[in-house]
């Protein structure tokens, strides 16, 4: 008997060659973007770990300053938002020479302020450099500003009811109106990346709100790297 021997030989076809080839692109394509953009994730999660650490430790130098000395040490304007006096207007606590650009937007007459501060303010008490984003030629690539309040918040342009329902909140603290030892502290952080991105909204990372920067126009500088706490009478 004889065994007959069939060997069959198959190859890939042109379309399926075209096929394979298109995956690889893709995947190459794809790869080649990750590998690309995780040195900037890198270096976005370890900016923003620097800043955190930076306005953190600014919040514990806070903490361990003498409360009767806070507003003076670290605000560049205070507003008292308790009505006291019954004006209607928000009370101006602390150097009512500046102007309530950065705090609040009503001032002491019940009107909207300017969104820009004039070059003259000083915001050396309220705001202070980012070392770690310092260049070694001294180029200043960070910045931070406190918001410095008092606690609870009033607002004039509401009814005693709605302030009532506000300062009833879950999660508020609720204080006396008058003999307040409670103060909200805001920090927030600016950053320059490598690549020339500005995280955070003090564009010009000049330590107050300008006309150009509030991008969600909550009359305030923001930022991803933010702390927000309270400190009290202790």
């Amino acid at each position: 008997m004889e065994i007959k021997s069939i060997n069959s030989k198959k190859a890939f076809t042109l379309i399926e060659l075209l096929i394979v080839v298109g995956i690889l692109a893709v995947v190459i394509t794809g790869m080649m973007q990750i590998f690309t953009y995780m040195p900037r994730l890198s270096e976005s999660a370890s900016n923003s770990t620097k800043a955190m650490n930076e306005i953190n430790s600014k919040l514990e130098e806070m903490y361990s300053t003498s409360f009767k000395n806070i507003i003076s040490t670290y605000a560049c304007e205070c507003f008292d938002y308790i009505d006291n006096d019954m004006d209607g207007a928000i009370d101006y606590d602390h150097n009512p020479s500046h102007p309530s650009d950065m705090q609040c937007s009503q001032m002491l007459d019940n009107s909207e302020s300017s969104d820009a501060a004039p070059a003259s303010f000083d915001t050396s008490p309220c705001s202070f450099e980012l070392e770690a984003f310092t260049t070694p030629a001294g180029e200043k690539r960070g910045w931070a500003v406190i918001y410095l309040s008092k606690s609870p918040y009033f607002d004039a342009t509401k009814t005693d009811e709605e302030n009532d329902n506000y300062k009833d909140g879950d999660g508020f603290i609720n204080d006396d109106d008058v003999n307040n030892d409670l103060l909200d502290v805001t920090i927030v952080a600016t950053w320059i990346d490598s690549y020339g991105r500005t995280i955070g909204e003090d564009i010009n990372l000049n330590g107050y709100l300008d006309n150009s920067e509030d991008s969600d126009g909550d009359g305030r500088l923001s930022s991803t790297a933010t702390i927000t706490a309270k400190i009290s009478r202790r």
